[in-house]
């Protein structure tokens, strides 16, 4: 028997393409992540592109149309909703993040202690300690204020592009399906796994609309 064999060779690629594919899933985590909550919000959105696909009076075999009306009125919801739970909230946040920088001059310098303790009525002593213990920690001070800033500027980005991917899941979801299926499956099993691929959309549909969309 030489060695190594047939069997061996195969059982060591299967673990080699099996650590690839855990390498590249935790390098890309992040993207990951996004791509999942974009099929979620696709799913989300979905019972809404079929019932106006279906009561459309004109164009009823294209979906791109009513993605876009279901996008629209999402976001008449979403603003009316804002505006009425926290009006002119849209405005503080760009502000909040426009100022972020100036904050964390004002924190490393101590500034802002000056500030505080003129607001709250603190003696000069107090003022003083306070202020020298910013100034103490400035590269701390800098270093949290830059992760905040950071952090805020990849969330809001996160969050704006979950939605944007989601178009080409509601609009191309199918086409893109039947590609994957075609790269995966070989011919004689592409039927199986269709069909397998069809009966897991379905209860993702029913499972996420009675666990998200019943509540509400």
């Amino acid at each position: 028997m030489t060695f190594p064999d047939r069997r061996t060779v195969n059982i060591l690629l299967t673990i080699l393409l099996f650590a690839a594919v855990l390498a590249v899933a935790y390098v890309a985590r992040a993207v990951l992540v996004i791509f999942c909550f974009s099929i979620l919000f696709a799913y989300l959105i979905d019972p809404a592109v079929r019932f106006l696909q279906r009561h459309s009076l004109f164009l009823r075999d294209l979906r791109g149309p009513h993605v876009a009306e279901a996008y629209l009125a999402l976001l008449i919801a979403v603003v009316l909703v804002v505006h009425a739970l926290a009006p002119g909230s849209p405005g503080h946040t760009g502000t909040f993040l426009r100022e972020l920088p100036t904050l964390s001059d004002r924190l490393a310098t101590g500034e802002i202690a000056t500030e505080i303790g003129r607001n709250q009525g603190w003696d000069d002593d107090q003022t003083l300690r306070a202020k020298t213990f910013l100034v103490q920690h400035r590269s701390n001070v800098q270093n949290v204020m830059e992760a905040i800033t950071q952090f805020a500027t990849t969330a809001l980005g996160t969050i704006a592009a979950i939605p944007i991917l989601a178009i080409f899941f509601l609009s191309d979801g199918q086409r893109l399906a039947d590609s994957v299926i075609r790269l995966v499956a070989g011919k004689n099993n592409y039927q199986r796994v269709q069909s397998l691929v069809k009966e897991v959309n379905v209860m993702l549909q029913h499972y996420i609309r009675g666990n998200v969309l019943a509540p509400v």
